[in-house]
Protein backbone atom coordinates (compact mmCIF):
# COMPACT_ATOMS: atom_id res chain seq x y z
CA UNK A 1 0.00 0.00 0.00
CA UNK A 2 2.64 2.45 0.83
CA UNK A 3 4.72 2.14 -2.62
CA UNK A 4 1.18 3.40 -4.63
CA UNK A 5 0.74 6.02 -2.36
CA UNK A 6 4.18 7.06 -2.59
CA UNK A 7 4.14 7.02 -6.85
CA UNK A 8 1.21 9.13 -6.26
CA UNK A 9 2.90 11.72 -4.32
CA UNK A 10 6.74 11.87 -5.87
CA UNK A 11 5.73 11.38 -9.72
CA UNK A 12 5.16 14.65 -9.86
CA UNK A 13 8.57 15.79 -8.85
CA UNK A 14 10.26 12.44 -10.46
CA UNK A 15 11.76 13.95 -14.14
CA UNK A 16 14.27 11.59 -14.72
CA UNK A 17 16.38 8.48 -13.30
CA UNK A 18 12.16 7.11 -13.02
CA UNK A 19 14.37 3.52 -12.13
CA UNK A 20 15.00 4.94 -9.00
CA UNK A 21 11.54 5.23 -7.45
CA UNK A 22 9.67 2.32 -9.99
CA UNK A 23 12.08 -0.29 -9.43
CA UNK A 24 14.52 -0.03 -6.52
CA UNK A 25 12.12 1.98 -4.10
CA UNK A 26 9.25 -0.35 -5.12
CA UNK A 27 11.37 -3.54 -4.39
CA UNK A 28 12.74 -2.08 -1.31
CA UNK A 29 9.10 -1.27 0.27
CA UNK A 30 8.02 -4.74 -0.82
CA UNK A 31 10.94 -5.99 1.15
CA UNK A 32 10.06 -4.55 3.98
CA UNK A 33 6.14 -4.03 4.65
CA UNK A 34 5.26 -1.77 6.66
CA UNK A 35 8.99 -0.60 7.61
CA UNK A 36 9.16 3.58 8.61
CA UNK A 37 10.99 5.30 6.29
CA UNK A 38 12.28 8.27 4.77
CA UNK A 39 12.03 9.22 1.47
CA UNK A 40 13.70 12.01 -0.22
CA UNK A 41 12.57 13.10 -4.48
CA UNK A 42 14.75 15.40 -6.28
CA UNK A 43 14.07 16.15 -10.22
CA UNK A 44 16.39 13.28 -10.93
CA UNK A 45 15.69 10.86 -9.00
CA UNK A 46 14.81 9.27 -5.63
CA UNK A 47 16.61 8.43 -2.17
CA UNK A 48 15.22 6.08 0.64
CA UNK A 49 16.35 5.51 4.14
CA UNK A 50 14.72 2.56 6.36
CA UNK A 51 14.49 2.84 9.88
CA UNK A 52 14.58 -0.78 10.29
CA UNK A 53 14.51 -2.50 13.78
CA UNK A 54 17.10 -3.27 15.90
CA UNK A 55 17.33 -6.97 15.58
CA UNK A 56 17.01 -6.82 11.65
CA UNK A 57 21.50 -5.07 12.04
CA UNK A 58 24.19 -7.50 11.68
CA UNK A 59 25.14 -8.83 14.89
CA UNK A 60 27.71 -6.90 17.22
CA UNK A 61 30.81 -8.02 16.11
CA UNK A 62 29.76 -9.16 12.83
CA UNK A 63 30.75 -7.41 9.27
CA UNK A 64 28.87 -7.80 6.30
CA UNK A 65 28.95 -6.91 2.61
CA UNK A 66 28.22 -2.99 2.52
CA UNK A 67 28.64 -0.89 -0.59
CA UNK A 68 32.34 -1.58 -2.05
CA UNK A 69 33.55 -3.13 1.56
CA UNK A 70 32.17 -4.84 4.24
CA UNK A 71 30.84 -3.16 7.67
CA UNK A 72 29.22 -3.46 11.54
CA UNK A 73 26.50 -2.36 12.66
CA UNK A 74 27.38 0.66 14.37
CA UNK A 75 28.82 1.92 10.67
CA UNK A 76 25.67 0.59 9.15
CA UNK A 77 23.27 2.74 11.40
CA UNK A 78 25.46 5.55 11.52
CA UNK A 79 24.59 5.98 7.85
CA UNK A 80 21.47 7.10 8.38
CA UNK A 81 22.16 10.05 9.97
CA UNK A 82 24.88 10.70 7.52
CA UNK A 83 22.32 10.52 4.53
CA UNK A 84 19.81 12.86 6.09
CA UNK A 85 22.56 15.39 6.87
CA UNK A 86 23.90 14.97 3.14
CA UNK A 87 20.32 16.09 1.76
CA UNK A 88 21.62 19.58 3.82
CA UNK A 89 24.65 20.12 2.26
CA UNK A 90 24.51 23.25 0.64
CA UNK A 91 26.46 22.45 -1.91
CA UNK A 92 23.90 19.32 -2.85
CA UNK A 93 20.75 20.22 -4.71
CA UNK A 94 18.17 20.41 -2.02
CA UNK A 95 15.28 17.93 -2.51
CA UNK A 96 11.77 19.03 -3.48
CA UNK A 97 9.79 16.24 -1.51
CA UNK A 98 10.58 15.08 1.92
CA UNK A 99 8.32 12.34 3.17
CA UNK A 100 8.55 10.42 6.21
CA UNK A 101 6.48 7.18 6.00
CA UNK A 102 5.82 6.37 9.86
CA UNK A 103 4.60 2.94 9.02
CA UNK A 104 0.75 3.35 8.43
CA UNK A 105 0.84 6.82 6.90
CA UNK A 106 2.87 9.21 4.77
CA UNK A 107 3.69 12.92 6.02
CA UNK A 108 5.22 15.89 3.90
CA UNK A 109 8.48 16.78 6.16
CA UNK A 110 11.33 19.35 5.82
CA UNK A 111 14.79 17.95 5.30
CA UNK A 112 15.72 19.54 8.68
CA UNK A 113 12.62 17.61 10.01
CA UNK A 114 14.40 13.88 8.32
CA UNK A 115 17.33 14.87 9.81
CA UNK A 116 15.51 14.66 13.45
CA UNK A 117 13.93 12.25 12.70
CA UNK A 118 16.99 9.85 11.64
CA UNK A 119 18.89 11.16 14.74
CA UNK A 120 16.05 10.40 17.05
CA UNK A 121 16.35 6.96 15.38
CA UNK A 122 20.04 6.42 15.62
CA UNK A 123 19.68 7.22 19.59
CA UNK A 124 16.69 4.60 20.08
CA UNK A 125 18.40 1.93 18.14
CA UNK A 126 22.13 2.76 20.10
CA UNK A 127 20.40 2.64 22.95
CA UNK A 128 18.69 -0.66 22.55
CA UNK A 129 21.55 -2.10 21.39
CA UNK A 130 23.79 -0.87 24.18
CA UNK A 131 20.90 -1.99 26.93
CA UNK A 132 21.10 -5.28 25.56
CA UNK A 133 23.01 -7.82 26.71
CA UNK A 134 25.67 -9.67 24.76
CA UNK A 135 24.99 -13.50 23.84
CA UNK A 136 28.15 -15.82 22.35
Amino acid sequence: MSYAQLHQLVSPFLKSYRDDLEKHDKAAIEAHPGCPYLHYTRESGTHILFLIPANEYPKEGDYVPYLFGMAGRDHILRQVVVMAEYWLNPCEVRPLLTLWFDGNKFHTITAEKALEIARSYWMRIDSEWRRTPVTV
